[in-house]
C-alpha cells in the first residue's frame, strides 16, 4: 500500500488503507499522518474518521478522540453510530 500511496496520492482507498495498517502494527504516528490525509480527501468518511479517534486513544490524546466519538454517534450511518457507542 505504500508504493500504491505514492503512485496516486490521491487515492482514497489506498491512503485510508495505509494508515489503518499501520495503526495495526503499532505505528501510530505514521498513522496519523495518513488517516489525515485520508480525512483530507473525504473528510466526512466515517470509517476514517472511527479509526482516527481510536488512534486519538491510543495516543493518549482523549479530550480529541472523546469529541469525534461524539460527532459518530450522530452519524446517520447506523454502523459507524453503533461502533463509535
Amino acid at each position: 500500500f505504500e508504493a500504491l500511496a505514492i503512485l496516486d496520492p490521491s487515492s482514497f482507498y489506498d491512503i485510508q488503507t495505509l494508515g489503518g495498517i499501520y495503526m495495526q502494527m503499532g505505528e501510530l504516528e505514521k498513522s496519523m499522518v495518513f488517516l489525515n490525509r485520508a480525512l483530507e480527501l473525504q473528510p466526512l468518511d466515517g470509517l476514517t474518521r472511527l479509526n482516527k479517534a481510536k488512534l486519538l486513544f491510543l495516543l493518549n490524546q482523549k479530550k480529541e478522540a472523546l469529541e469525534l466519538i461524539r460527532q459518530l454517534t450522530l452519524s446517520k450511518e447506523a454502523e459507524i453510530a453503533n461502533e463509535a457507542m
